[in-house]
């Protein structure tokens, strides 16, 4: 497989990479705080335990070393790490910590973050002294449907599709050395129609006398470069990309630019950050999916991230390749990422091996003030940092009314989806935003339906003609609309159907939807037969099979859980390649 020029193996960022970088996964120190006396007691200051954790698996999982999976409020952990030089500033990120994380350096308090799917990051510069040096974090989490949680479960015990918490930190913990003056963000734009690469850099503690130089490469060649100085924190600009060395990315040719930004301060190189884009422009243009000026259609499974070891946590980088390899050997040129954030790596090798993604907001629950403002936050900071990725080509941001359950009626939580929807396209004017899949949209730049029979000719009929999509098929559970929103000849997706358990994997605690097929030949002809009537459909954009594999109780996917296949991948693939 071939990397982009600045790949550094499991670094945590790969849309934002520097040299100077250190990982703190591995071995902490672990307690758990059912009583929550640990700040009282001063366990920011050190404590004893006989526990060590392997992070970033949860303690839930059995990656982690402990394998507990009851519900424990407050949880610490601490290690230690060495510091030769403080001659730079030290920022110590977190990939993912669910749900309320504080961290402490050396006893001295740094900040706090709310939020599960999000990197964060502190600038610990101050706290830390030549030698060792020990961070300590306490994470509280709980059962609150408020929350942003996506598909864990809120009572003690999974049920429907529901599984396991994820309780305090998930993804990659890190050290970054960096001059007080940076990049703190970059956002490329590709704009096709006028053949420039728009681009904005966001610079921490602007001061006067500051350059900015981008450098632009294919394929190890250079073929566009832009310098200029810096006015302001942010700077954006534009590069002329010539037509002669334009290379459009598609899942099929997933070609990739290299960048490199220099941030000068004097003449003096101070940062040095290295990315990479995809030229590839993605769009909703009547009822057609439009990618680079020529119609898409989407052949997707949908994708829960789940492993039987880690949880939402992949057990390596491999894991993360191997999911993407299985899926396009099935023939799939999509996957939707269904109610998690993915690793950023993951995002990596779906832009590196071509993958269309569709990104898709975890859900809350309940319905309040709080939830309202959690999940807005969330949204629109996951935006921004998964940004870049060309794989990523939709933005999901509710499913099937969960956390808005009477958004049909209810003006506000309309509102709530409209909020979120413009917010979004603030951020992003380049994909199309969902506003919730499934059903009951508001406004959406993709009308998507969810259906599960198992009738292959009740799904026919259902959906034959287009008027039955748009407004009220028989075997629709929803309507498509909420109240006062209607069909306005977007691009229609069947972002669920399928769903089939197979005899063999099921048992009292395991389900799938409709009655279990009784073979794996069995599953290949009803896979066969559903995916076939929604290839037939004239109007049909492309369609999302649930699902990839299996996940704890669920059992209907493609592949186990430990991802060996049910059926030959070869016939899946056949199938799908007849559209």
């Amino acid at each position: 497989m071939k990397h982009t020029q600045w790949y550094r193996e499991d670094y945590p960022r790969p849309q934002m990479v520097r040299n100077d970088w250190e990982s703190l996964d591995g071995k902490w120190h672990f307690r758990f705080d059912e009583r929550n006396i640990g700040e009282k007691e001063h366990w920011e200051e050190g404590f004893e335990s006989k526990l060590e954790i392997n992070v970033p698996f949860t303690y839930e999982t059995s990656a982690s070393g402990i394998g507990e999976e009851k519900q424990v409020q407050v949880i610490w952990y601490s290690r230690s790490f060495l510091v030769t030089d403080l001659s730079k500033d030290t920022l110590i990120h977190f990939e993912g910590s669910d749900y309320t994380t504080d961290v402490w350096i050396n006893g001295v308090y740094i900040g706090e973050n709310h939020g599960a799917y999000h990197r964060f990051t502190f600038n610990i510069t101050n706290a830390l002294q030549i030698g060792n040096n020990i961070v300590t974090v306490r994470v509280k989490d709980g059962y609150s449907k408020e929350q942003v949680r996506g598909k864990q479960r809120w009572k003690d015990q999974n049920f429907g599709c529901w599984y396991t918490q994820t309780t305090g930190i998930y993804k990659s913990v890190w050290l970054e050395r960096v001059n007080g003056v940076h990049v703190k963000q970059i956002h490329f734009v590709p704009d096709l129609s006028a053949d420039k690469l728009r681009f904005s850099i966001r610079l921490i503690r602007f001061q006067p006398r500051l350059a900015v130089k981008i450098v632009v490469s294919y394929n190890g060649t250079q073929v566009a470069e832009s310098s200029a100085p810096v006015s302001e924190a942010l700077f954006q600009g534009a590069l002329d990309i010539p037509v002669a060395d334009q290379h459009f990315w598609t899942a099929e040719t997933p070609d990739l630019y290299d960048v490199t930004v220099y941030l000068y301060e004097n003449k003096k190189i101070i940062d040095t950050v290295g990315s990479y884009f995809g030229w590839r422009e993605i769009k909703a243009e009547g009822q057609k999916l439009m990618l680079n000026g020529k119609p898409l259609y989407l052949k997707m499974v949908l994708d829960q991230g789940y492993w039987p070891e880690s949880g939402l946590t992949p057990p390596d980088t491999e894991a993360l390749y191997e999911d993407i390899r299985l899926t396009k050997a099935m023939g799939f040129n999509g996957v939707r990422k269904h109610q998690k954030i993915e690793d950023e790596r993951y995002l990596y090798l779906a832009d590196v091996m071509g993958l269309y993604v569709w990104c898709e907001m975890p859900s809350m629950y309940a319905f309040s003030e709080s939830s309202v403002r959690f999940i807005t936050q969330e949204c629109s900071t996951v935006i921004a940092r998964t940004y870049n990725h060309p794989s990523i080509i939709t933005w999901v941001l509710f499913n099937e009314s969960w956390g808005i359950p009477n958004v049909s009626k209810s003006v506000r939580q309309q509102s709530q989806t409209l909020a979120m929807y413009y917010a979004a396209r603030a951020i992003d004017m380049t994909r199309p935003i969902i506003s919730n899949d499934g059903w009951e949209h508001t406004k959406s730049d993709i009308l998507t339906l969810h259906n599960y029979t198992q009738d292959p000719q009740a799904l026919r009929e259902g959906y034959v003609a287009e008027e039955l999509a748009t407004k009220r098929s028989p075997i629709q559970e929803r309507l498509p609309f909420s109240q006062g929103f209607g069909y306005e000849n977007q691009p229609i997706v069947f972002s669920e159907y399928g769903g089939v358990a197979c005899v063999e994997d099921t048992d009292g605690n395991s389900w799938g939807y409709g009655e279990p097929a009784g073979d794996a030949e069995e599953l290949l002809q009803r896979f066969t037969a559903l995916t076939e009537v929604l290839q037939s459909l004239p109007y049909c954009s492309g369609y999302c099979y649930t699902q990839l594999t299996d996940v704890e109780q669920e059992v209907n996917g493609l592949l186990r859980a430990d991802r060996t296949p049910k059926v030959d991948v070869e016939k899946i693939k056949k199938i799908n390649d007849q559209k």
